[in-house]
């Protein structure tokens, strides 16, 4: 996903981010215990980690085979620091066009006033159930 500026991203600091971690871990084994239609899911459980507030977004979200692409164009106004090499598309008086779209790309764009929030990293859990005869050599083994 990409979204365009000014956007506004939220995310853990470092500090907290072993807290976060030792939480996540109790967290995610309740959660697999007290919902138990989440073991063997492909969903899973995920806790977001960084998220963006902005406008506008673009997103590419394929089922199709490795490789395939798709191209933009933005036409607009650009800002371009020199000093940490960062690119910033405004959000008024730029324009995104399709030129080829086989990855399902799309642009997303928020009313008056209104935002969207996205997650841009999220550390994510699946667990599976074990068969019955891995069951009971666990059992034995921990007997």
């Amino acid at each position: 996903m990409v979204p365009s500026a000014p956007c506004t991203i939220i995310g853990f600091r470092p500090a907290a981010q072993l807290a976060i971690e030792q939480w996540w871990a109790q967290a995610k084994r309740n959660a697999f215990r007290t919902w138990s239609h989440l073991i063997g899911n492909p969903t899973g459980i995920f806790l977001v980690t960084k998220c963006v507030k902005t406008k506008r977004l673009a997103q590419c979200l394929s089922s199709g085979p490795q490789g395939q692409q798709s191209r933009i164009h933005v036409q607009g106004l650009l800002n371009f620091s020199r000093s940490n090499n960062e690119v910033e598309l405004t959000s008024n008086g730029t324009e995104w066009q399709l030129v080829r779209n086989e990855m399902d790309f799309n642009i997303l764009r928020a009313e008056d006033r209104k935002e969207y929030t996205i997650f841009i990293e999220r550390a994510a859990s699946r667990m599976f159930g074990t068969t019955d005869v891995l069951k009971a050599a666990a059992q034995r083994l921990w007997a």
